[in-house]
């Protein structure tokens, strides 16, 4: 494993551990708030994301999450019938000495998100994403994302469609004050 591998682990137990104070930190939550982070800041070797079935999905970042679990850097637990909840594992202490450096960069964008996303249910973040996911990579109207929205995903409603780009557009203008880079 190559060091920014390593790097962006250190970034992953940061986030699980904000993710965990503030609420929900499966599998979902992790995605989306790494979207999130990676859409707010000028996120150093990012993941590709791509529009999933339920919004903005990284099959990197999976495959990143089954390596670090291999690694011990980090653990799962699923707690009373409920989804997978990802935790700090046993080696989360040795990787955070030798490769917190992005993770620090990056530490308040991190608590920003897993503040904002972490208390959130999975529907919710996915219309959320969605809208940003939009709203950053295909140059349409509002309107028009709406109804794009809708149209791919009929159970969000053009309503809810249209509130879920309202506040993407609030959370990525408020966030923009957590990206270390345009300090």
């Amino acid at each position: 494993m190559v060091n920014s591998n390593f790097e962006n682990a250190a970034v992953l137990v940061s986030l699980i551990e904000a993710l965990r104070e503030h609420g929900h930190c499966g599998n979902t939550h992790i995605q989306k708030s790494m979207f999130f982070i990676q859409e707010i800041s000028e996120f150093e070797d990012p993941y590709p994301f791509v529009l999933y079935k339920h919004g903005p999905y990284s099959f990197t970042l999976k495959e990143d999450l089954s390596a670090f679990l291999s690694y011990r850097f980090l653990d799962i637990a699923i707690p009373d019938n409920s989804t997978v909840q990802y935790s700090n594992g046993p080696q989360a202490d040795m990787l955070k000495q030798k490769f917190w450096g992005k993770a620090k960069r990056y530490e308040a964008c991190i608590n920003f998100v897993a503040e904002k996303l972490g208390p959130k249910d999975v529907r919710h973040l996915e219309k959320l994403s969605t809208a940003l996911f939009f709203l950053n990579h295909r140059p349409m109207k509002e309107e028009e994302i709406a109804r794009k929205i809708h149209e791919l995903k009929p159970h969000i409603s053009l309503e809810d469609a249209e509130n879920s780009i309202k506040l993407a557009k609030e959370l990525l203008l408020e966030g923009k004050n957590y990206n270390p880079l345009s300090s």
